[in-house]
């Protein structure tokens, strides 16, 4: 019977592929998940209900009404674009959640 060489060397090697996917998966799976989370109890806590809806329902159709102005653009683009939308709207909305926050702790 023949038996396979380098051994070690191959369990030594697959051992690290495993470890670079799994450490490739916090980035691109896990840290989307609990920043999504995270996003999610803070606009609740900030707005309530009815604002997370609302912010909610404004990137669903601005991500659809991005896929259809360009259909045949790749989803890697559209998710980009639509990424550098809501930045720029994170940015303007984001003074007025604080100034908001800080009006209600005053009237308290």
């Amino acid at each position: 019977m023949h038996e396979p060489q380098d051994v070690d060397q191959r369990i030594t090697r697959d051992v690290e592929r495993l470890a670079g996917d799994m450490a490739a998966l916090v980035p691109t799976m896990v840290k989307p998940v609990v920043d999504i989370l995270w996003f999610s109890t803070r606009l609740w806590a900030l707005t309530g209900r009815r604002g997370m809806a609302v912010l909610y329902i404004y990137a669903a159709l601005g991500f659809g009404c991005l896929r259809c102005a360009a259909p045949h653009t790749p989803p890697q683009l559209v998710t980009l674009l639509f990424c550098r939308l809501a930045e720029r709207a994170v940015a303007t909305i984001q003074p007025c959640c604080t100034l908001a926050q800080h009006i209600g702790h005053a009237y308290r």
